[in-house]
């Protein structure tokens, strides 16, 4: 039998447009952040999301001995999606900051940078979110 309906194609889904911050509402943002109990944790840790690119768990998983050279250029060595390791580019501006914060705070070279706990980060962008 002959079904021209069997023969047709789906028709293709338009892509959802995603939308994204520009530099001076990241800006704020992370200037929104500065006024919590953990201001600059959780400034530093916005600049590193939006600078990065880095997924919320590839960021709270990072330590000191992350922050390494590529080429002589700054990159983040993380374990990604799936356990794989990815080298991902950090501003250098970013990789000093992230460095001294570690330095002042005396935090070893395999602990975390961002200690916080699973529900923290969740509350921390609800409250950017209602500013």
């Amino acid at each position: 039998m002959n079904y021209p309906v069997l023969r047709q194609t789906a028709i293709a889904k338009s892509q959802r447009i995603v939308p994204y911050l520009t530099p001076s509402e990241v800006k704020l943002l992370s200037e929104e952040a500065k006024k919590g109990r953990r201001g600059e944790r959780d400034s530093l840790l916005i600049l590193l999301l939006f600078q990065t690119g880095l997924r919320i768990s590839e960021a709270l998983s990072l330590t000191p001995s992350s922050i390494q050279k590529f080429e002589g250029k700054p990159v983040l060595s993380i374990i990604g999606k799936g356990r794989k390791p990815r080298l991902v580019a950090c501003p250098q501006s970013l990789a000093d900051k992230l460095k001294s914060y570690a330095y002042e705070r005396k935090i070893e070279p395999q602990s975390r940078l961002f200690p916080i706990k699973s529900q923290g980060h969740g509350r921390l962008l609800r409250r950017l979110q209602s500013m």
